[in-house]
């Protein structure tokens, strides 16, 4: 397969599932970002294998190359995951609404605006501290 997907907390699950399996890629306890990640080989096995040969790439792709990304993100957020809360379902209709590039632009500007008013506001506050 192109890809595989483990959902364990257990280490011997995971490395079992590793073990005795052959696919493109590999990412533990979560979906598709091994995609991201332009360090790691992208390609399948079998019918879902494809790739360029003759030289140094006739080696490479000779060569099985499996990418395992394990999911260990302290900031990952709860609302990325199954089952949606109604608030991770706004949250993510707001992300991923086509907004016109006029008002991402207005809200990138506020959003500068209120974070130099904290660094002010934080300064004088520390100034009144000492």
């Amino acid at each position: 397969p192109l890809a595989l997907y483990v959902f364990s907390k257990s280490g011997s699950v995971q490395e079992h599932v590793l073990s005795s399996t052959t696919s493109g890629s590999v990412c533990v306890n979560d979906t598709v970002v091994q995609l991201t990640n332009p360090h790691l080989p992208f390609g399948g096995v079998g019918n879902s294998g494809m790739g360029s040969y003759h030289g140094h790439q006739s080696f490479k792709v000779f060569s099985h190359q499996k990418s395992v990304l394990y999911k260990h993100f302290i900031l990952d957020a709860a609302q990325r995951y199954q089952p949606y809360t109604p608030f991770a379902r706004t949250l993510f209709g707001l992300i991923l609404y086509p907004w016109p590039r006029a008002w991402l632009r207005a809200l990138a500007g506020v959003c500068s605006v209120a974070i130099v008013g904290l660094a002010i506001a934080l300064a004088r506050h520390t100034k009144y501290l000492k």
